[in-house]
């Protein structure tokens, strides 16, 4: 089986974030590479979850994860028809669904990698530096997010913004760590094509995470949220890697069949 090449993603990123920069610097703001960027995020994905057969046991957590990729321009767009639902806004309704199916469908890949035969055990003392270093990472993640909350509470402008923000930064905490994990179970693969989807949902999770700490120190260093250049070309990034996971899983799939 063969995954992308090294070369390809980079170019990949470099593409998108130098179209980015050309927009914003031509149009002054940034929507259609953003959006593309998203697009490209339901594509990947989508080609993989209907690819696979419907025993095929990745199907689940493929499709699982199309349909949080696949809400989000759908919350984009319920938004911009501002719809509500008793007085709470549809779109952040929808986004929540979108960061649960994502959290979701991260357990189901985990559960799916275990299955396998190929993970290595959890309690095989062999595995015990590496292990404990996860659950120090993890507990890191934790923490942080539980302090980065403290401050979202004390900046929220509205129930909303508060509900979505909480959410949406656990269960980037949550996506992050479970990639972690899926790192820790596909270790006896790395170097290997199989691995490849899940390195790059682990940084496509890592970098959403990282996003969240910036926008709240953000907030409360300038008393405002801005849009920042910076979180642009991250959520770029973020959203390019979960693309690209598709991208790959199709291609090995693909050459599985050929």
């Amino acid at each position: 089986m063969t995954s992308l090449r090294a070369i390809t993603i980079i170019a990949f990123f470099i593409v998108m974030e130098a179209a980015v920069a050309i927009e914003t610097y031509a149009t002054g703001s940034s929507v259609i590479i953003p959006r593309l960027s998203e697009f490209l995020a339901v594509v990947g994905t989508g080609l993989v979850a209907f690819t696979l057969q419907r025993d095929d046991p990745p199907r689940r957590p493929w499709m699982v994860f199309f349909i949080a990729m696949i809400t989000v321009p759908i919350a984009r767009l319920v938004g911009m028809l501002g719809l509500s639902l008793a007085g709470f806004p549809v779109k952040v309704l929808i986004l929540i669904v979108s960061n649960v199916a994502i959290v979701a469908a991260l357990f189901l890949f985990t559960t799916v990698l275990r299955d396998s035969g190929f993970a290595p055990d959890w309690d095989d003392p062999e595995h015990r530096g590496t292990r404990n270093a996860l659950v120090g990472v993890i507990s890191v993640l934790v923490l942080a997010a539980f302090a980065n909350e403290y401050l979202v509470i004390t900046r929220a402008t509205s129930t909303s913004n508060l509900v979505i923000q909480t959410i949406s930064m656990f269960a980037d905490t949550a996506i992050c760590a479970a990639g972690l994990y899926m790192m820790w179970l596909v270790r006896p693969l790395m170097g290997g094509s199989v691995a490849q989807p899940f390195l790059l949902i682990a940084i496509g999770g890592g970098v959403f995470i990282v996003m969240d700490f910036i926008q709240t120190i953000q907030q409360v260093a300038t008393q405002d949220e801005l849009a920042s250049p910076i979180l642009t070309g991250m959520a770029l990034l973020g959203w390019s890697c979960f693309a690209l996971a598709g991208f790959a899983q199709r291609r090995l799939l693909k050459t599985a069949e050929g």
